[in-house]
């Protein structure tokens, strides 16, 4: 890259200094890599239930360092909303066999969705533990398919469609129930109860 239009003093000042903006620079990408090595993100694959061992032997002693590692990290806001913290692993380990015993051929999504909803009550020291975890993405496919959604959405023959519209269309797409479990009713008698221009149909 040449830099062009810059003060000979100024480009003096900067060559000379090229090295240092490199050197932390790299610091900087080395800290965010080590980051990601640290127990509380790698306890986030453990919402993969595809990882976990399918021997009751081998799920038994299964991320307990990294779970008690995250507990750790977590400790100050599991504590703010009265978790006990010991309780966090007693039900880590009472839910790994419950999970290999009842949800082992869920989707993970499915697994989730079930402990916050159905057996909160039964783990709920654990859930608060899971709901914190839930906010790091595991990979990047719910992004690539947001970007996807966008693409199908906001085509060359939509490209006027403002942003709240785009907005609510990808969250009808990307989180939206399927179509076969959907109850148009009340969006139907919202649509006709609108107010629109007279030449509009049903009115013109």
């Amino acid at each position: 890259m040449k830099l062009s239009g810059v003060q000979p003093n100024v480009l003096r000042a900067f060559m000379m200094s090229r090295s240092l903006y490199t050197e932390a620079i790299g610091k900087c990408i080395h800290n965010r890599s080590d980051d990601l090595q640290q127990g509380f993100f790698k306890a986030v694959c453990l919402l993969d239930t595809n990882l976990w061992p399918t021997d009751r032997d081998d799920l038994a002693p299964f991320d307990v360092a990294d779970v008690s590692l995250a507990v750790k990290h977590f400790r100050c806001l599991l504590l703010k909303n009265n978790v006990l913290l010991d309780g966090v692993m007693t039900d880590w380990t009472f839910f790994k066999m419950y999970w290999i015993d009842n949800l082992r051929h869920h989707p993970k999504n499915t697994v989730w969705s079930l402990l916050l909803s159905q057996y909160k009550e039964k783990f709920p020291n654990f859930v608060q533990l899971v709901c914190i975890l839930l906010v790091f993405p595991v990979s990047n496919a719910l992004v690539e398919r947001g970007f996807s959604a966008m693409r199908r959405i906001k085509s060359d023959w939509r490209s006027s469609l403002s942003e709240d519209a785009v907005d609510h269309l990808m969250r009808i797409s990307v989180d939206g129930p399927p179509l076969a479990q959907f109850d148009p009713t009340l969006a139907v008698q919202q649509f006709f109860n609108t107010p629109r221009r007279p030449h509009v149909q049903p009115y013109g």
